[in-house]
């Protein structure tokens, strides 16, 4: 039986980084599902028998689809071929050794019923004019801080867990030539993963292409605190190998002197993981200028959030948040941003910025933000017969005025004017 259910929950995906929450929609079952708009050849995929859920994401504009599956060699074989009939540029196939959990069949659904929430393999595919609309679009730089901006559309891609307990024996798989095939298992790097996970990075100068000597991993806890679990340093090379990390979902960056620090992203790290990235830094920069209001009066107390992009015009994401509020003078100053460009996010009560959306080169001086004075918005609550009705609220029943303002604020990485918050509201 298939249940269908709207989560509002914690990304654990792209998202992890951030208090931003995530909008999924899924069903656990194998219920037929619809074609959005997919690739031709998709839906026959999705549809297989051994289809055990599936969730769409990302946040705020949706299109990316993951379908789950459970079953033995014989049916991966069979999924493999029914993937290598797409109608599509490419088809990826990506070994990872197993087991593997899916965050999604871990939601609580409000039953007492344990979903087994370990699945044998997955398939990924994008609504392609939902990827564009996101990431592709000249101006903006809302995703900039996702791992696929300005990217190319990601193919459909297959996952395979192989190992710990799974039902795949994947000397027995059959995979059709047309696949594309990634093995990121550590036997095929000829490492072998003892004692926790292992992680290898290579750290390189986004300006130059050098290597980034004494470049250093930091791995942290998943917490507000972000407790220190292990630090790393690299050699000449620009190489980094961290070993026997303790599995739990782990924050990965990277620090060098003289560069801004980068995120890697949040992973989930199994006693059997194995992981390479390539991961490019740039020298850290200054921007600075004044938020001033209509009148070009200085505001102060303005808090001032950096989106930041490297010299490659594709995000940046940092470690820690960066921002800071204007003085008594309406002056600014955020340092520790990486070379390229970045959004400047003017937040504060009672003004929103207009203009959010300009890209400013960093470093700078003298940057100029301006915001506006927003209002309010009262009303009545009138039904369908045209009757008042008495002891309505035109705001939300479960948070008051301000903390639904506060909500829709933490939700947006911009500040929004009243009249936003009144739609919250109705």
């Amino acid at each position: 039986m298939k249940r269908t259910q709207l989560f509002i929950v914690t990304c654990l995906i792209a998202c992890l980084s951030s208090s931003a929450l995530a909008a999924i929609t899924g069903a656990v079952g194998n219920d037929p599902v619809n074609d959005p708009g997919w690739p031709k050849g998709a839906l026959e995929v999705a549809n297989l028998k051994t289809r055990v859920a599936y969730w769409e994401g990302p946040p705020f504009g949706g299109g990316q689809y993951e379908h789950l599956y459970r079953g033995d060699t014989a049916a991966f074989n069979a999924a493999l071929e029914v993937f290598s009939k797409m109608r599509t540029p490419v088809r990826e196939l990506v070994i990872f050794d197993g087991p593997h959990e899916s965050f999604y069949m871990k939601i609580p659904r409000g039953d007492d019923k344990k979903i087994d929430a370990r699945i044998d393999w997955s398939f990924t595919v994008w609504v392609p004019a939902n990827w564009h609309r996101l990431y592709s679009k000249p101006g903006n730089e809302f995703f900039a801080q996702d791992q696929n901006f300005r990217k190319p559309l990601d193919p459909p891609r297959m996952r395979v867990y192989i190992g710990g307990g799974g039902l795949i024996d994947f000397e027995k798989v059959k995979v059709p030539t047309n696949i594309r095939v990634v093995d990121q298992r550590a036997a095929a790097s000829g490492v072998t993963v003892e004692g926790g996970a292992m992680v290898r990075v290579n750290v390189y100068d986004m300006a130059t292409g050098k290597p980034v000597a004494g470049a250093v991993l930091k791995i942290d806890e998943r917490s507000e605190k972000a407790t220190p679990i292990m630090q790393v340093a690299g050699n000449e090379d620009g190489f980094i190998e961290a070993k026997q990390i303790a599995p739990a979902i782990r924050r990965l960056s990277i620090e060098a002197r003289g560069y801004a620090p980068r995120l890697i992203g949040y992973e989930d790290l199994k006693a059997t993981t194995f992981l390479t990235y390539d991961i490019e830094l740039s020298a850290a920069a200054t921007i600075s200028g004044t938020v001033v209001d209509e009148a070009g009066k200085p505001v102060a107390g303005v808090t001032v959030r950096s989106n930041a992009m490297g010299i490659d015009g594709r995000g940046y994401q940092q470690v820690d948040r960066r921002e800071v509020k204007t003085d008594e003078h309406g002056r600014f100053e955020l340092t520790g941003l990486p070379t390229g460009y970045t959004q400047l996010r003017a937040i504060v009560a009672k003004y929103h910025q207009p203009e959010f959306m300009i890209v400013h080169g960093v470093p700078a001086k003298d940057v100029t933000l301006r915001v506006e004075a927003t209002g309010a918005i009262k009303g009545k609550v009138q039904g369908a017969d045209g009757r008042l009705r008495s002891g309505s609220s035109s705001r939300s029943p479960s948070l008051p005025a301000i903390e639904c303002a506060t909500w829709i604020t933490s939700l947006l990485p911009f500040s929004v004017p009243c009249l936003v918050w009144s739609v919250c509201w109705l």
